[in-house]
């Protein structure tokens, strides 16, 4: 998942998560474990009914070392809502890259955007519900990628304002 869809923490975002291995590579790996299990398990029991030890158990981690990967289980709901927000930034924006004409980009961006829903749904409802599950200094960071995924569609469909509706 990590590597394939393009997923990693950025310098602000390891800030927010606390993690005292130093090989990238492997958190990385770590996390993408963290997100799947614990997607899975909060989509299946809900967040707050879901306790680290069965995220440990899914995940195929240990009980001792989950702990050198994340501090708490906010810390494994935050990676969750950094991906899927992180994949609607990285699609969408290149979705619109592949034509310069601003109609075809919002349309081009709506339809990546409804896939990324369909695709990862168990985390997208998860955003949803649980944000404001977090503390607010993940919860801010959150609300900042939220932005940058609206302001990928107002762009584009500022691009495009400038047109009557019988020119689009």
């Amino acid at each position: 998942m990590t590597t394939k869809e393009g997923f990693w923490l950025r310098p602000e975002e390891v800030a927010l998560i606390t993690t005292v291995i130093e090989d990238k590579e492997l958190v990385e790996a770590r996390h993408a474990q963290l997100i799947e299990a614990g997607s899975r398990l909060f989509e299946k029991k809900g967040y707050h009914t879901t306790t680290i030890r069965e995220i440990v158990k899914e995940s195929g981690l240990g009980i001792g070392s989950i702990y050198q990967y994340v501090k708490n289980k906010e810390e494994i709901l935050f990676l969750i809502l950094v991906y899927i927000l992180r994949q609607y930034e990285s699609r969408l924006a290149a979705s619109i890259a592949t034509t310069a004409n601003p109609r075809e980009q919002l349309i081009s961006a709506i339809k990546t955007y409804y896939k990324i829903v369909n695709e990862e749904s168990d985390k997208v409802l998860l955003a949803y519900r649980e944000t404001q599950s977090l503390d607010e200094d993940h919860r801010m960071y959150i609300m900042e990628l939220e932005l940058l995924t609206n302001n990928i569609f107002k762009k584009s469909s500022n691009k495009g304002s400038n047109k009557t509706f019988s020119e689009r």
